[in-house]
């Protein structure tokens, strides 16, 4: 599944799944839920091969809170499970320095600019030492 800059749209690029997908429980994977988007898209093609939601349990590292309003508020039966709800987040999704993790991860983005937009309670920039 892909995305192009500045795009809401995702696009499969390459399915393969098991003749008897819709008989089994699926482990879908995903390092980081941002806008919850993506994972979306990989929820509508398993589904589209016959799996239950219920047999659906989406795992990941990172969560924001949009992400994981999108993916529960849309597929209510599948299960999420995150090691942790990431505060920094906007309404694009989240701003720190683990967003966009496979752009990153594939050197497809330029990150020599990014920083994470939330500080710490009386911090105004990075910059400043932490408390």
């Amino acid at each position: 599944i892909t995305r192009h800059a500045g795009l809401a749209e995702r696009r499969v690029l390459y399915v393969n799944v098991p003749p008897d997908i819709k008989d089994r429980s699926v482990l879908l994977l995903d390092p980081v839920l941002a806008s919850g988007e993506t994972a979306a898209k990989a929820i509508e093609v398993l589904k589209a091969h016959g799996v239950p939601e219920k047999n659906i349990i989406f795992l990941t590292i990172v969560a924001s809170e949009k992400g994981i309003r999108k993916v529960c508020g849309s597929f209510p039966n599948i299960k999420v499970i995150t090691s942790d709800i990431d505060q920094c987040s906007n309404d694009k999704g989240m701003v720190t320095n683990i967003g966009q993790f496979g752009d990153r991860y594939f050197g497809t983005e330029d990150i020599s600019g990014m920083r994470c937009r939330w500080f710490p309670e009386g911090n105004e920039s990075m910059d400043s030492p932490q408390k």
